[in-house]
């Protein structure tokens, strides 16, 4: 009675283990579903909104939402190398729009703008890697993916997400961010064409003789 008393508990832990993989695959359908819907409606955002301001602000919000992280921001690789805060979300007053960090490759988010590549710090302080800007250790930021925003020449900034604690961040969470800062870089690069097709329409408009 005793041997089969121990082997009813192992079925019954083996179909509990199964329970809980399958559970846990179901969850992370669940998730990846949901993440293919959030960088959906943010191609659609892109398509209907024309100020690009309004629409990092939008890609800003649905990004920190999706991955349930503090703050969410949206950097511009300034001429200098430096970045600009464009838009986020959970940031003290007066950083959105004012707040830059380091260049090149001195910080995180520096250096996903110069090389293209995402990049992924799950505890800063564990790191010797990368410098942290005086406007993240003012917020208390430890860990975060940094993406660029690629377009056709140079990447025009960066798409960031970042906790106050340690976090390892899975590759379903580091891929969504790299969609949603795709989509971004193409809305970016679609509204700088059009943008140059007005400005090349009003030349011709007031110097018909030009287009001769």
């Amino acid at each position: 009675l005793g041997q089969l008393a121990e082997k009813f508990d192992e079925m019954a832990e083996t179909l509990q283990q199964h329970a809980r993989e399958r559970d846990a695959a179901e969850l992370k359908l669940r998730d990846h579903a949901h993440q293919q819907t959030i960088v959906a409606a943010l191609g659609q955002c892109a398509l209907v909104i024309s100020d690009m301001g309004a629409l990092f602000s939008q890609g800003a919000l649905m990004t920190g939402q999706m991955l349930a992280v503090e703050y969410c921001a949206v950097f511009e690789r300034l001429p200098d190398g430096r970045l600009l805060m464009l838009a986020g979300t959970g940031w003290k007053t007066g950083t959105v729009g004012l707040a830059h960090v380091f260049h090149e490759q001195d910080s995180q988010a520096g250096f996903s703008a110069a090389t293209g590549e995402v990049t992924v710090v799950d505890d800063i302080r564990t790191q010797t890697r990368f410098k942290l800007p005086p406007v993240l250790a003012a917020h208390g930021m430890v860990a975060g993916i940094t993406a660029a925003i690629p377009t056709r020449s140079l990447p025009f900034g960066v798409l960031a997400v970042f906790t106050t604690k340690p976090r390892v961040f899975t590759p379903d969470e580091v891929q969504f961010l790299l969609s949603a800062a795709n989509t971004i870089g193409m809305a970016t690069q679609r509204r700088r064409a059009e943008a140059a097709m007005q400005k090349l329409a009003s030349f011709v408009k007031e110097n018909p003789n030009a287009a001769l």
